[in-house]
């Protein structure tokens, strides 16, 4: 299980102060085989499940980091990161901000060997009467960097968090279209939950335009 901190080859490598003791494993000892169910729209996670089957880290391409701080250089990958997922206002630095500061809440980047930002993703833990759940938001790699593991990084990186933040299953949704980020979801062990979506629109100039999974192939 990892915590807050950069995350290489399946191991943390360089932690960031947090409370509490910190814990360091390679996840590669965890993976395995097993058959996975075929993911389609909703899809769920539960933990702790044995590893995931077919998923190998992306060797030394993909570092995971836990954002703590809203900086410039952020700002400058969010402004390219997001419009490839999204047609809505980029968020402004005090939403951010305040988005870090929320102790439910992590935004995770992924940063290529040459150090540059080149995925995102956000996990939010809940508590409801029927136990500890979190969900996975907002997850996409730049286009040009697709098919090289960062998305897989990004994603083992949120579930291991969301275990070790107590969550008993970790949901997220993703257009049966994305055939490639189903297929990689299927992968990571998530399965295809009988239900359906849906939204009710409160704010709609504060919502984004599409699904929270487009541009992880």
């Amino acid at each position: 299980m990892t915590v807050e901190g950069v995350f290489v080859m399946g191991r943390v490598v360089s932690a960031l102060p947090a409370a509490g003791a910190m814990q360091r494993i390679d996840l590669r000892s965890q993976v395995q085989q097993a058959h996975i169910p075929i993911a389609s729209f909703c899809l769920r996670y539960t933990a702790p499940l044995p590893a995931c089957a077919g998923w190998q880290p992306p060797g030394d391409r993909a570092m995971i980091e836990t954002v703590t701080t809203v900086t410039p250089e952020l700002m400058d990958a969010l402004a390219r990161l997001l419009p490839q997922l999204s047609d809505m206002p980029l968020p402004q630095r005090a939403h951010l901000a305040e988005m870090l500061a929320d102790p439910h809440t992590r935004l995770f980047v992924a940063r290529d060997e040459a150090g540059a930002i080149v995925g995102m993703l956000t996990l939010v833990v809940y508590r409801i009467p029927t136990g500890t759940h979190a969900v996975i938001e907002d997850v996409v790699v730049d286009a040009d960097q697709r098919g090289q593991g960062f998305g897989a990084a990004l994603t083992r990186m949120a579930l291991d968090e969301a275990v070790r933040m107590g969550a008993g299953v970790v949901d997220l949704t993703s257009r049966p279209s994305r055939t490639a980020a189903n297929r990689l979801y299927r992968r990571l062990g998530f399965t295809q939950r009988e239900t359906n979506a849906y939204r009710y629109m409160i704010n709609p100039a504060g919502e984004h335009g599409r699904g929270g999974d487009l541009g992880v192939e």
